[in-house]
């Protein structure tokens, strides 16, 4: 069953489980076309869900979103055609309550939420993320200047990480580690000004990358970035970019490592 949808912009109240209330605007808010009820929306939303499209976006509400994931739709609004699988939570530019904790599943999809340039936001939780799927994590807190943290839960696996933290200027924690095997992006950590922890799989890291920005990198944030550098011997050499305050503190033994498997810093 596909219902059509119209489209509008407005400006409306969102609440959430905590009773935290704000308002979002967004463009392509759905209305239901004449002629059908909610409970065919509903229904037509969640038969897509159950069906397993990959395709199609959840626009709006952090429950509607997981119940998407986990069971159909529930308590969000659609952007997109209903009759697609609910896969990407977009929150871009959301003024969220201040300090808000942003938890989404991850169950049915291999995209991280898009929370570009939102407010508010104080840690982003991503549950139900599975190591046998590699994730795109395009845009993901790009410019989230409130962010402090994230956690992923039991690490993850991204194959693209397109201005995936690009200047959240209060990141300072990223709490599971991260195989980025695949993914060639060096944009992802610049403007990362208060990153202190950050954690990487061994060889994993097989493209350019920069902290350049990051001066209160933790020591043991420092080792898991050289020892996630994938052995480059006989292959096109890349690049690791400190600030100058890391460079400052590697060892010798942290040098000779990373110009042993053919990196410059």
């Amino acid at each position: 069953m596909k219902i059509d949808v119209k489209f509008t912009e407005e400006t409306f109240p969102v609440k959430f489980d905590d009773g935290e209330k704000f308002n979002a605007k967004f463009g392509n808010v759905f209305e239901i076309k004449d002629g059908y009820t909610q409970a065919e929306l509903d229904k037509a939303v969640s038969d897509a869900t159950k069906a397993g499209y990959a395709d199609g976006e959840v626009a709006g509400y952090e429950k509607g979103h997981t119940a998407g994931q986990v069971e159909g739709y529930e308590q969000g609004k659609i952007d997109g055609n209903v009759s697609k699988y609910a896969s990407v939570f977009r929150c871009g530019k959301v003024a969220f309550p201040e300090g808000y904790e942003l938890v989404v599943s991850c169950l049915n999809t291999t995209d991280f939420p898009q929370c570009n340039n939102a407010t508010g936001l104080k840690k982003v939780i991503l549950k139900d993320l599975s190591l046998e799927k590699q994730y795109t994590a395009t845009n993901f807190v790009y410019a989230c200047e409130s962010v402090e943290e994230i956690v992923l839960i039991d690490g993850v696996r991204i194959k693209s990480a397109n201005y995936m933290c690009t200047n959240a200027y209060g990141l300072k924690r990223i709490i599971g580690a991260m195989d980025v095997t695949g993914d060639t992006n060096s944009n992802k950590w610049i403007g990362c000004k208060a990153l202190e922890e950050i954690r990487f799989v061994a060889n994993t890291i097989g493209a350019t990358i920069s902290f350049q920005h990051s001066a209160n990198l933790s020591d043991a944030s420092i080792q898991s970035i050289i020892d996630g550098l994938a052995d480059l011997t006989g292959q096109t050499q890349q690049k690791v970019t400190f600030h100058t305050a890391v460079l400052l503190k590697l060892t010798t033994e942290q040098i000779t490592a990373i110009t042993e498997k053919n990196w410059t810093f």
